[in-house]
């Protein structure tokens, strides 16, 4: 989201609502992120991963990447054979797996696997066609299989099998009654130890049986549609008729979503049907085979396509108004249930309950509105207007209006890009504020952009570029607040946007480049909520208070919730259901209970008390490997690794479980006692911790798609190593074999102190060596350096003398011989007139060009200085008096031009020409002081002007980032002499250019 302030032109149509219909995302077009396979059953467990059953095989997904558990015919330890069609977490933590080829029990810290199968009449199970899975209220498992269904408790399998077909479903209904569902027909309930089959639903092919949050239970069939059991029996959907039913599940907002073979259905707490849930320009839900809801509001879908779509339930949080003509850029309520927006093209009233438009007024920029009993104040660019007032409107006030504030009675506050004005809109009289006014009504700023009313009465002015204005409520201006650069408590910027007053009598004053401020009521002290600790952006746009610890922040960068107690940040974007384009600074309403944003392509309406995003997502530390070898699948925070001194190393990634975004969180790590700050990645690798045992931690954080960190602490501890424990014995130890080695330790230590001695001198002779040769290789290069800038040198006077004879033997020649024949048409004329111009033209005008042009090339050629090189700086002197004839020039010359080099008067020339011509083009000086000297070992050269000076850039490359490159390349010519140029200027403090170059020029 971008920042607009003024100047949009937009194009749009009539205004819809636009209620966020559905935005299916899509998981799994192959790579390695999200593999490409078929998927036939999904479950969130309680870690917070999500488990996905394939006909490749079984993967766990942590939002980033897929972790496979796959069927190995060398390994009895590997997952049992064919696609994964079931999968359940029972109340104990232990996760199973139903396959085409038996059940498994997984350990999914470890990745270890036991396995179950039919491989004889005495085997565990009475089939290897697992179809089902499910955990009955007293903890007993049934399993549902193609010949019929097992009981499996604590660990044994109990043949239940009567000849009921293949078992394809279990549930639960209010009372606690267990219900099976058979794909041959038929469904059925348990009691007393047997399984009867339900009368209403004979022939009923069940496809799955689903326990609702209110404990009611819903039968999808391939035959018969959806039924509901009800307290007097099972109901029939009637708007699903006979579809086949594949799969059921619920959000937490209670719907109830249907896969089917005709579409994807969801079905409110009222059972009523919402039309239009799985319609998405790319994505194909007509035929999904699976629908799976997680309680952080994601639905998954999964399509008969490779793959799954994914839909965000807190897109419903946002209601977009779109296609509103010329944008929102001031937001009204009008009456119980209009709003009203003014734009670019005028004002459209828009009626939430009916959702009627109708246009109050066209053709007008509105920034502003205000309800004054009947009527309705309109500030726009052209003026303030009164509606209703007549068809054709009439302007109050002819300057642009940006806000408007109601006084007292018929008084307002309007605010305008001309200052501020008190209107009395009975008597017409007016009491203007501004910058150019006295002092009780002086303003810092014109640009009037924000007004607030504080709770003791006071005025609150903020202006574009003046920071913010205090008024009493005598209407005397009594204070201002400006940035203050080296003050944190400062504002912290003075492009006042947006005021607003909060609970507890303090200010929020949002500002375009500084971020959001607040200030307590009565004080002048501001703190400071920027981008530096976390705000998204600097630019804000309005700030709205709904409790002391949550308030919402209309930025550059989106919506932000932001609690500024613990000046933490959520942040609402385009991805998240925001779709009101560029925010508008100021257009911001609290109606109906409903927060309301403008924006260039509409209006974003939000309900702040239903708006609770996840308050923790699950942060793992996943794929611990130890000395290169994989230990765990994954730890939860705040668990121990345990460790010995033996472990050289260790590594392991981390994951927020976050499966919002398609594309991986932001993750950093700090290991304690080895990082200094945070570091940036998923993985870590310890290859030194504790060498002597201990404990210590291992942080990380992670954003989540909203912006919001989250942090987990895995905690070490390394065991104390055997030898350690017996430390004082081996010190005992290590002293008696230090004294029996004392002495031949001092008659080695004298020889190796003498051959260590002379290796040092070698070593310093050679670091001499390379020092010498360093000193030589800079030296060249700075040769080389010269060298080139002696070539540009001298090419820049070829090209500049060149010019300067082809416009003096060109250009200059033909404006001469012009002139000839225009005198001699002149000559000839008859009329008088036309005889008279023409002389004009021949005798003054044409004589005039040719001095400009011999001029230029006078400053174009570069001299030999044959005549001697004060006479040619004398000469160029007198050409920029004949150009500036408004300056006078005064000289200096104490110079013994014999003692110097033909190159220093050529690059000394050159910078003199520069420094000049900049004085006369740009300085507007009156008197320009030229003196040239030298002493013993330099010569100087210093231009002083009176004129308007500049602020000297504290590096010679910033010139050359803003291409002024004269002054830099005269900065660089004299440094190539060994000189240097010193420039001393202030604005309205005139300039004074110092040359000093040695007599013998040095290389720098």
């Amino acid at each position: 989201m971008s920042f607009w302030l003024a100047g949009i032109c937009l194009i749009g149509g009539i205004l819809q609502l636009y209620a966020n219909p559905i935005q299916w995302q899509t998981r799994g077009r192959g790579g390695d992120s999200f593999p490409e396979s078929q998927i036939e059953s999904m479950l969130q467990d309680s870690v917070g991963f999500m488990w996905f059953g394939t006909t490749q095989g079984l993967f766990r997904y942590d939002g980033e990447q897929a972790r496979w558990f796959r069927h190995d015919p060398d390994s009895a330890a590997s997952l049992t054979p064919g696609n994964v069609r079931c999968l359940l977490e029972d109340k104990q933590g232990q996760f199973w797996v139903g396959t085409n080829g038996g059940l498994s029990l997984l350990d999914r810290e470890s990745g270890n696997i036991t396995t179950f199968q039919h491989l004889s009449e005495t085997g565990p199970l009475l089939s290897n066609n697992v179809w089902t899975l499910y955990e009955d209220i007293s903890g007993q498992i049934w399993i549902g299989m193609d010949l019929g269904l097992q009981r499996l408790d604590h660990g044994t399998a109990y043949d239940m099998s009567d000849a009921y077909g293949g078992v394809v479903a279990f549930g639960e209904d209010a009372q606690g009654t267990l219900w099976m569902g058979s794909d041959r027909g038929g469904l059925y309930q348990y009691q007393d130890g047997h399984w009867q089959i339900s009368v209403q639903l004979p022939k009923a092919r069940i496809s799955t049986l689903f326990r609702d949050k209110d404990n009611q239970l819903w039968a999808g069939t391939l035959n018969s549609g959806l039924w509901l059991k009800a307290n007097e029996g099972w109901r029939k959907m009637p708007f699903v008729g006979d579809t086949p039913i594949r799969s059921l599940t619920q959000d937490g907002q209670g719907l109830l979503w249907v896969a089917t073979e005709g579409g994807l259905l969801c079905i409110d707490q009222s059972l009523n049907l919402i039309p239009d849930i799985g319609t998405n320009g790319d994505v194909n839900l007509t035929n999904p085979k699976n629908v799976y809801a997680t309680n952080d509001g994601l639905i998954w879908v999964a399509t008969d396509n490779p793959g799954l779509a994914l839909y965000d339930k807190h897109w419903d949080w946002f209601e977009n108004f779109l296609n509103l003509q010329g944008g929102a850029w001031c937001l009204s309520q009008h009456g119980e249930s209009e709003i009203w927006i003014g734009g670019k093209t005028g004002i459209t009233a828009f009626n939430t309950k009916t959702q009627e438009i109708r246009r109050p007024l066209s053709n007008q920029t509105v920034r502003s509105i205000q309800v004054w009993g009947e009527k309705t104040l309109v500030g726009t660019d052209a003026g303030l207007v009164l509606l209703p007032d007549s068809d054709k409107p009439q302007f109050l006030l002819q300057n642009r209006v940006w806000r408007i504030l109601p006084e007292r009675g018929s008084k307002f506050w309007i605010g305008t890009d001309r200052g501020l004005v008190l209107l009395d809109l009975q008597d017409g009289s007016e009491w203007p504020y501004g910058p150019d006014q006295p002092p009780e009504r002086q303003l810092s700023n014109r640009v009037i952009t924000s007004l607030c009313r504080d709770a003791i009465g006071n005025l609150w002015v903020g202006t574009y570029g003046g920071g913010l204005n205090k008024i009493d409520n005598q209407g005397r201006v009594i204070q201002q607040f400006r940035n203050e650069k080296e003050n944190p408590t400062s504002l912290s910027a003075d492009d006042v946007v947006h005021i607003a007053l909060a609970k507890s009598g303090a200010l929020w004053i949002s500002t375009l480049s500084g971020g959001l401020n607040r200030l307590p009521s009565g004080q002048s002290e501001f703190e400071r909520f920027s981008a530096s600790d976390g705000l998204p952006d600097n630019a804000v746009a309005g700030v709205w208070e709904q409790s002391e610890n949550q308030v919402w922040v209309y930025s550059a960068a989106g919506i932000v919730q932001l609690d500024p107690v613990q000046k933490s940040y959520t942040l609402y974007t385009h991805d998240h259901g925001v779709l009101l384009g560029s925010a508008i600074p100021g257009s911001l309403l609290h109606a109906q209970g409903k927060l309301w944003f403008g924006g260039t392509n509409g209006v974003t309406a939000l309900l702040p008390e239903a708006i609770q995003p996840q308050t923790r997502i699950p942060l793992l530390f996943t794929d611990l490997e130890i000395g290169n070898k994989h230990e765990r699948q994954f730890m939860l925070p705040d668990e121990t690794l345990e460790l010995t001194t033996e472990h050289k190393s260790f590594a392991l990634t981390f994951r927020l479980l976050d499966f919002r975004p398609a594309f991986p969180s932001a993750v950093r790590y700090q290991r304690e006692g080895i990082d200094a700050d945070w570091v940036s990645g998923n993985t870590v690798n310890y290859t030194q911790y504790l060498s002597f045992g201990g404990t210590g931690n291992l942080h990380i954080q992670a954003a989540d798609t909203y912006g919001k960190w989250h942090e987990a602490t895995l905690k070490l501890h390394v065991a104390t190593p055997t030898w350690f424990r017996f430390l004082p014995l081996w010190i005992l130890l290590a002293v008696g074999l230090l004294s029996m080695a004392t002495y031949a330790l001092a008659h080695s230590r004298h020889q190796k102190r003498q051959q260590k001695l002379m290796e040092q001198a070698q070593f310093e002779r050679k670091r001499a060596e390379l020092a010498e040769r360093q000193h030589q290789l800079e030296i060249q290069a700075r040769t080389l350096l010269v060298e080139n800038q002696k070539i540009l040198q001298n090419y820049m006077d070829q090209r500049l003398n060149e010019m300067a004879n082809d416009l003096h033997d060109g250009p200059l020649g033909k404006v001469q011989g012009l002139g000839f024949q225009i005198h001699l048409i002149s000559k000839e004329s008859q009329e008088t007139t036309t005889r008279n111009q023409l002389q004009t033209v021949a005798e003054t005008q044409i004589p005039s060009i040719c001095e400009g042009l011999r001029n230029l090339c006078g400053e174009l050629v570069s001299p030999d200085f044959k005549s001697g090189f004060i006479l040619e700086l004398e000469e160029h002197v007198e050409l920029m008096k004949s150009l500036y004839p408004n300056t006078q020039f005064s000289c200096h010359w104490s110079a013994q031009e014999s003692v110097l080099s033909s190159e220093t008067k050529a690059t000394v020339f050159r910078v003199f020409r520069t420094l000049l011509r900049n004085v006369g083009k740009h300085a507007q000086a009156k008197h320009v002081a030229i003196s040239m000297t030298q002493d013993e070992d330099q010569l100087t050269l210093i231009l002083e002007d009176d004129g308007i000076g500049f602020e000297v850039p504290e590096d010679w490359d910033q010139l050359k980032a803003q291409k002024h490159f004269g002054l830099y390349l005269a900065h660089t010519f004299c440094k190539g002499l060994g000189g240097q140029l010193v420039m001393d200027s202030q604005p309205g403090k005139g300039c004074r250019a110092t040359i000093s170059v040695p007599l013998k020029a040095q290389v720098s």
